[in-house]
């Protein structure tokens, strides 16, 4: 699993990944140039088994996180999880995705953090649990 920072594709002298809603309104949203500049950077020569990427944004809006999308998403050779903070994405950003899916309904308040349990580390475990030759111990599994 390789954890991209979002800040080292951030704009200006700040790295700056987030801004004020277009037409006003609370919060912030996260930018678009910045996540389309990481995606790119991802799916640069990634093309195992000649399939594209999914790339899988994690929305309170989106399909379910369960044991089948688990099967389906241990079958592809490369994923690419979007997790974003803030009041949301961008909506330009949502184009990126070939998928959106939800943890549940419950709100995880380190979403971006860089290091440190987070969105996409929580449907990792199920993708080698779902590979041939896996064995599963009760404290960990093995790959």
């Amino acid at each position: 699993m390789n954890v991209v920072d979002l800040r080292d594709f951030g704009e200006g002298r700040w790295r700056k990944v987030d801004d004020r809603p277009y037409g006003g309104g609370p919060g912030m949203l996260m930018k678009c140039g910045p996540w389309f500049a990481a995606v790119e950077s991802r799916l640069a020569g990634t093309v195992p088994g000649g399939r594209p990427a999914r790339v899988v944004m994690t929305t309170p809006a989106g399909r379910r996180f369960d044991q089948r999308a688990a099967e389906e998403l241990a079958q592809e050779g490369h994923i690419v999880f979007l997790c974003g903070h803030y009041e949301g994405f961008d909506a330009r950003i949502e184009t990126l995705a070939t998928d959106k899916m939800s943890l549940g309904d419950f709100v995880m308040t380190v979403g971006v953090a860089p290091r440190g349990g987070h969105a996409p580390h929580a449907p990792v475990p199920s993708r080698p649990r779902r590979s041939p030759g896996a064995r599963l111990r009760a404290t960990a599994a093995i790959w």
